[in-house]
């Protein structure tokens, strides 16, 4: 990568920091500039305006995410409900795949940004195009198998609806169910529960049997 390159990742990736924590309004040119550690004549070098920066980010939003995608299908060796299988690993990873992963993009960073977004882009404050490519192209992927299309696409709004409980204030990735559910989407779609959701299994396992054992007595 060259170091032109680099610069105007490192500015798309401070940007995403910023939207997903502070809101696409705290996404000022100065505030990027500052959170990427460049000057803000190198970030003007790369987007003229807060609009250029808007449209490069979400674009580099998307690209980070079509590859973080189509690297976990590509390790996938069963077609039958593969792209589902990949948009759930993406979103809610065991930390053995985010360790042999080389994504750029964190799943909270994901979550956070996706929502950031969605608080704008329901009043046409900014054009997200770029996401709605990506959004297309996916849907179209997910549909192409006929057996599994539709339960596919349901995976997907199963994730989209979490995000949108998030905005509402309805749970948080702080909440244990937002485990659990991630939990429940990767044993639909056939992957391996995470650590965690086998402790608490076997946590629940152990208090139902403690309540038998006292029910008896």
């Amino acid at each position: 990568m060259s170091k032109s390159s680099e610069s105007r990742r490192k500015i798309c990736e401070a940007a995403i920091a910023i939207a997903g924590r502070d809101g696409f309004a705290a996404m000022s040119l100065d505030a990027v500039a500052a959170e990427a550690g460049v000057s803000k004549g190198g970030l003007l070098y790369h987007f003229g305006t807060k609009e250029e920066l808007v449209h490069g980010t979400l674009e580099h939003f998307s690209e980070a995410g079509r590859q973080m995608l189509l690297e976990r299908i590509a390790k996938d060796p069963t077609a039958h409900m593969r792209w589902a299988r990949g948009v759930v690993a993406c979103m809610f990873p065991t930390e053995e795949e985010l360790a042999s992963s080389k994504r750029e993009l964190d799943p909270s960073v994901i979550f956070n940004f996706m929502l950031s977004m969605l608080s704008v882009a329901a009043d046409r404050k900014i054009d997200v195009e770029p996401i709605t490519s990506l959004g297309n192209e996916l849907r179209d992927q997910l549909l192409e198998q006929e057996e599994a299309g539709l339960e596919q696409l349901l995976v997907w709004l199963a994730i989209d609806g979490l995000m949108v409980w998030q905005l509402l204030g309805l749970i948080s990735r702080e909440d244990e169910l937002f485990d659990r559910i991630g939990d429940a989407l990767r044993e639909r779609v056939g992957l391996p529960a995470s650590k965690e959701a086998k402790k608490s299994s076997s946590r629940g396992a152990k208090k139902s049997s403690g309540r038998a054992k006292k029910g008896g007595r």
